[in-house]
């Protein structure tokens, strides 16, 4: 699976476990176990928290979603949705 890949990549390009990682994203323990096993799948929302933490572009992690692809055929989109994870992404800074 090409997100699992991606999650991997960047975990060893920045020294962190993957359980730090779902940490980061706020994320239940073993969550990327269960989408290596093909038992679940990340949610928009849930790649959302993903591109706040590693600063990704959304449209980067959706790439590697194939049932997202309806989404990158539609900048505006796309679009939308990472100006709704920058939006979110202020406020949580505002609350630090």
């Amino acid at each position: 699976m090409p997100i699992i890949e991606n999650i991997n990549r960047y975990c060893g390009e920045h020294g962190i476990s993957i359980k730090r990682f779902e940490r980061e994203c706020k994320m239940a323990n073993a969550t990327v176990q269960k989408w290596k096993k093909g038992i679940n799948k990340p949610s928009i929302r849930t790649l959302e928290k993903m591109s706040k933490f590693t600063g990704i572009p959304i449209e980067e992690w959706l790439k590697v979603q194939g049932r997202f692809k309806h989404i990158l055929n539609n900048p505006e989109a796309v679009k939308e949705i990472q100006e709704e994870v920058d939006r979110r992404w202020h406020e949580l800074l505002k609350l630090c």
